[in-house]
């Protein structure tokens, strides 16, 4: 059976990502790692995740690091129910405060 937001205190990162997704500006569209990452990184000490370049398939890619770290922060909170992952129409992977992360946060009674 699943934890509920009163059986564990979170993390001072999840709050923070929660904190992140609760301040999207469209909750039903939610943001991608991507974009999650560019704004749990920026001004962190991990900042340099977004700048570092990885070797792939045929080429290199820079920012990869960052948004493979944050969605699988993302996927790990969505496991726990504090974020909804779901795949839109053209394949593309967005996350979203749940529910749950929003009692977590407060911003519901």
């Amino acid at each position: 059976m699943g934890t509920t937001h009163f059986d564990v205190k979170p993390s001072p990162a999840r709050l923070r990502a929660l904190g992140i997704l609760a301040g999207c500006p469209d909750p039903h569209l939610g943001m991608s790692a991507n974009q999650f990452a560019f704004k749990y990184y920026a001004g962190t000490k991990n900042e340099y995740l977004l700048s570092a370049v990885s070797n792939q398939g045929e080429g290199s890619c820079t920012g990869k690091k960052a948004w493979l770290c944050a969605g699988s922060l993302l996927s790990r909170m969505a496991k726990d129910g504090l974020v909804r992952r779901y795949i839109t129409r053209d394949g593309h992977i967005r996350y979203s405060i749940s529910y749950k992360g929003e009692m977590l946060l407060g911003n519901k009674n």
